[in-house]
């Protein structure tokens, strides 16, 4: 008997300025690493790709989530791309500080600071 139904996280993917946008729609659980870490990992092998994480609807991020960031962004820099983090919780933030992602890739307030920057950087 199955007491409880999975929820599955929508992972929505955008493009603006010629970054792509990775995010969730909606409020995600805690389990939306499952579907957010592929896509994550697929985007990272595109050439010359730019790519924005969106964490606002992350109650908390996955230890497996900040790896698969951390993996991404080195093969996007090899691959002449980049990768950037916006919109964090006071949770996430505290999360991604304790593991010191801040020290290796960009981390913006919202989506319009992390564009304008982004885009610069």
């Amino acid at each position: 008997v199955r007491y409880f139904e999975e929820q599955t996280a929508k992972v929505t993917e955008t493009l603006a300025q010629d970054i792509t946008i990775l995010g969730t729609a909606g409020k995600a659980y805690a389990g939306a690493y499952r579907q957010l870490n592929p896509r994550i990992a697929e985007a990272s092998r595109r050439p010359n790709t730019r790519l924005l994480v969106d964490l606002s609807n992350l109650p908390t991020i996955h230890s497996t989530t900040i790896g698969e960031v951390l993996r991404a962004a080195a093969q996007l820099r090899s691959n002449g791309g980049d990768l950037g983090l916006f919109g964090a919780s006071k949770q996430v933030t505290e999360e991604l500080k304790l593991a010191n992602v801040g020290n290796s890739i960009h981390i913006y307030t919202d989506e319009a600071d992390a564009l304008s920057n982004f885009c610069v950087a």
